[in-house]
């Protein structure tokens, strides 16, 4: 058995961060050059996608209450944590961890 002991994290609670995150704040930080939100939740046009090479704004579109996203154009999307997996390689605690800095 290995002699070094780790101190272990506190168990993170995928619901309860995702209940609490500031979602307008989270993709306003992902997408610094998102037009402004015409409205305080639900879908709206996140520019371009920066996942790929993106020259149509308008055809990526984040919700604002759910964190959720969808490229009409290719046809990709899903959760929040899906999003920091795909564009910085985190694994899911990590990307956890990142959504919880987020929270209100």
């Amino acid at each position: 058995m290995n002699a070094v002991y780790h101190k272990r994290l506190p168990r993170l609670d995928r619901d309860a961060i995702l209940a609490g995150v500031d979602w307008a704040a989270f993709w306003r930080d992902e997408l610094p050059d998102m037009p402004a939100p015409r409205r305080s939740g639900g879908w709206t046009c996140g520019g371009c996608n920066p996942l790929r090479a993106d020259g149509s704004p308008g055809s990526f579109r984040v919700n604002l209450s759910t964190g959720a996203w969808h490229d009409f154009a290719d046809g990709t999307g899903g959760d929040a944590l899906e999003w920091l997996r795909r564009r910085y390689g985190l694994d899911f605690p990590g990307a956890l961890e990142v959504l919880a800095g987020y929270m209100e």
